[in-house]
């Protein structure tokens, strides 16, 4: 059976990309930040959330354009999902050091944050995290695959989220 997970109280917080919504508990150091995959909700980190939070300080976030976070209003690059991390983060008062969690495309941008900032780092987590070589991935599909790839990113660049969203700018976060 499986065990009932206890939903994740989140609130919002202004920040210069815009309110921003995320949800922290407990206390102590250092501060475990955890960092969503591409397009995934906070919601996703229940388990481990509510796991962790009697231990230490916990924080999970919504990047701009999911849950009720405001949209994007610039491309989301990794620059720009660590800068407004890092705003939200003084926004809401969570203190460095962090120990950066980080789920598949937020390991890309777990990484650039400990480069950036490494004195606010105590150490970083990947969980089935991605890598700058994975790109190169797309080059060994299929023809067809490849064509498909490129059909779906256009239609969904179609749209100023669309053309803003992280997935969209992950060549730049590698780089």
């Amino acid at each position: 059976m499986l065990p009932t997970l206890t939903p994740i109280a989140t609130q919002l917080a202004a920040t210069p990309t815009g309110p921003l919504e995320y949800a922290v508990a407990g206390a102590g150091t250092p501060a475990v930040v955890l960092i969503n995959g591409a397009g995934g909700p906070l919601a996703g980190w229940g388990a481990l959330f509510n796991e962790l939070a009697p231990d230490t300080r916990v924080f999970a976030y919504n990047r701009p354009g999911i849950g009720r976070s405001a949209a994007p209003d610039r491309a989301q690059d990794g620059a720009a999902v660590v800068a407004a991390l890092r705003d939200l983060l003084a926004a809401v008062g969570v203190a460095p050091p962090y120990l950066l969690v980080g789920h598949s495309l937020g390991g890309l941008h777990a990484q650039l944050f400990a480069r950036l900032h490494p004195a606010e780092v105590a150490g970083v987590v990947f969980l089935e995290a991605s890598h700058p070589a994975d790109l190169a991935l797309d080059d060994l599909q299929p023809g067809p695959v490849r064509a498909l790839n490129r059909l779906l990113r256009g239609l969904d660049g179609l749209s100023a989220r669309g053309r803003l969203a992280e997935v969209r700018h992950v060549r730049a976060t590698a780089d």
